[in-house]
């Protein structure tokens, strides 16, 4: 697995180089998450062509060469909406050429949640210079999550333009308006598993007499099955 302390430490730096070009005068940021690498770090030689063509695009775009493409995509926002149940994460970008676009199933998003170990994501969606994200909970639990692309430091991503140009990775962003959530319970005090007794409106409160032992579960789901 990665190491996520790591991770956080590596795109922060790729969210500050994102940055670049919102604070520096005549400045472009070529995304290149999408390329094959060589080793831990280095793009790849086959892919070599293939940035720097991307690098000419933006400084052509920079210095205004006529048909020369808009400058590299960026960021815009998200806003979180609801889809019958359940909630969807819409991302925006300035800057598209075309349409978004990826070969086989869109990837790269993660979004995630205090407590929860798994990406929310399940499914995404690419509809012009928008991404449609699918989340497996209600906009409810989801709002406060985050948002990235490219988390870790060995992500597959794999969304472009119709010029060939990466997504840029950014993140994490704070989905709707921040809340206070502290972590899912794991310490419980339990009692012993009581016989069926009938039905449950029949059932007495078994009181104090009941003993209960500290007990501790491996997530928030804080599960008996295998007991009963």
């Amino acid at each position: 697995g990665q190491d996520w302390t790591l991770a956080a430490g590596w795109n922060s730096i790729q969210e500050q180089e994102r940055q670049f070009q919102q604070r520096v005068r005549r400045c472009a940021v070529v995304p290149v998450i999408d390329l094959a690498i060589d080793d831990g770090i280095h793009i790849g030689e086959t892919e070599q062509h293939r940035l720097g063509r991307r690098f000419a695009q933006a400084m052509q775009a920079l210095t205004g060469a006529p048909d020369a493409g808009p400058l590299p995509i960026t960021y815009v926002g998200c806003r979180l909406r609801r889809w019958r149940d359940k909630a969807v994460l819409e991302v925006r970008f300035n800057n598209v050429a075309g349409a978004l676009r990826a070969a086989g199933r869109p990837a790269g998003f993660t979004v995630s949640m205090l407590g929860l170990n798994s990406n929310l994501v399940f499914d995404t969606r690419l509809h012009g210079d928008r991404v449609e994200l699918r989340l497996t909970q209600s906009v409810t639990l989801c709002t406060g999550a985050s948002v990235q692309y490219g988390q870790g430091t060995d992500p597959y991503c794999n969304i472009t333009d119709e010029l060939d140009r990466s997504l840029p990775v950014f993140g994490p962003v704070a989905v709707g308006k921040p809340r206070a959530i502290s972590r899912p319970l794991t310490q419980w005090r339990v009692s012993p598993l009581l016989p069926s007794a009938g039905k449950l409106e029949g059932l007495a409160c078994p009181g104090a007499a009941v003993a209960a032992e500290a007990r501790s579960f491996p997530n928030e789901y804080c599960s008996r099955h295998e007991e009963l």
